[in-house]
């Protein structure tokens, strides 16, 4: 499976009924893809952030050399759309300590390694514990189209938006959070 930044609740439903997470950092690197972003809600609906990532030199292509970078204040901007996004979610305040690190002063020098970080401390909140296994011929997994809608902050305004970040799930349902994941298909 793919290591993503924030990974998709559908991308997290395979991993809470998993005992072993293989997750491949030695495959091409494509910047289209989730590895260095995720979607959350906001009050104008879903709101892409998307870490930056170093300048590529030609010879790197692989997702294990992928450098972040730090110019931009994109911690800060990603933290106080967290912060927009979730303050009045149900358990926001329980768990932001938890991932407020990863957007003030915590740095990493490639991709893999925070979100790496990110998805060992979303599986401590949420109570999995599946062995992670770095590995070049990590498996395909088929991820679910669909999940089923749980009241989200902005949904009276926007409806229930599917395929929203983990983040959206723990902000919103907080402990009952691995109970729903293991009950999807």
């Amino acid at each position: 499976m793919q290591l993503n930044y924030l990974p998709s609740i559908q991308q997290y439903c395979v991993f809470a009924k998993k005992d072993t997470i293989n997750l491949n950092i030695e495959e091409y690197y494509d910047r289209r893809t989730d590895r260095n972003r995720t979607l959350i809600a906001s009050a104008n609906g879903p709101l892409l952030l998307v870490i930056p990532t170093a300048k590529l030199a030609p010879e790197v292509r692989f997702y294990k050399d992928i450098k972040i970078a730090y110019e931009e204040p994109w911690q800060k901007r990603h933290w106080k759309s967290l912060e927009a996004g979730y303050r009045r979610s149900p358990y926001f305040e329980f768990y932001e300590h938890h991932f407020h690190p990863f957007y003030e002063g915590q740095k990493f020098e490639y991709l893999w390694q925070y979100n790496l970080a990110l998805l060992e401390t979303i599986n401590q909140l949420i109570k999995i514990k599946p062995t992670i296994i770095l590995d070049p011929v990590a498996e395909i997994t088929n991820i679910p189209k669909h999940i089923t809608p749980y009241t989200q902050v902005f949904e009276s305004k926007n409806g229930f938006i599917e395929n929203l970040s983990i983040f959206d799930l723990i902000a919103n349902k907080g402990p009952e959070s691995t109970n729903y994941l293991k009950s999807q298909l």
